[in-house]
Order: C-alpha cells, then sequence, then structure tokens
C-alpha cells in the first residue's frame, strides 16, 4: 500500500491507506495535506517518496507527484523530484 500511494501515486482506498499508516492516523494526514480524498472515497498522496543514490549515500527524496500521476494543473507551490537534468547539474 505504501509503495502504491508514495511510489506509484496510486488512488488507494482510505481504508487501506489508514490501515498502512496506522500511528500517524488518515485524518492527521488529510489535515496536513499529505493525501487528499476524493469524492470516490481513495485517499491518493500528494507528495511522492523516491529513492536515489549517488554511489555514495542512499536516499529517500520526498517532492509532488509528478504532474502525469495527479490530476488537474500543478500548483505554483509544485516541488520538483530528482530527474535526468538536476542530476547532471549536481
Amino acid at each position: 500500500v505504501l509503495v502504491r500511494l508514495f511510489l506509484l501515486g496510486a488512488d488507494e482506498p482510505r481504508d487501506r491507506a489508514e490501515s498502512a499508516l496506522p500511528t500517524a492516523g488518515i485524518d492527521a494526514l488529510v489535515d496536513n495535506g499529505v493525501v487528499e480524498p476524493t469524492p470516490a472515497g481513495g485517499c491518493p498522496a500528494r507528495p511522492g517518496i523516491r529513492p536515489h543514490s549517488d554511489g555514495a549515500v542512499d536516499l529517500l527524496v520526498v517532492s509532488d507527484q509528478d504532474a502525469a500521476l495527479r490530476a488537474g494543473p500543478v500548483l505554483p507551490d509544485h516541488v520538483l523530484g530528482i530527474g535526468g537534468a538536476s542530476v547532471s547539474l549536481a
């Protein structure tokens, strides 16, 4: 469920998301904008979490979901993830 939510950007049913994140609680995640309920009863995650390694350090990078995974326009405060261009500049 966590991979589907945060890596694949899938729209998970609210009860499955809640059971995968019992400590945080689904209501707190909604209130803080981590998941965004849909009219159909799903709870897709707003941020994406992607593994990244530069050969020396392994990281989990948090950014907004890719535009292709979200419905609607990209928000003005959209946070880009790590991609080919940013890696080549680093």
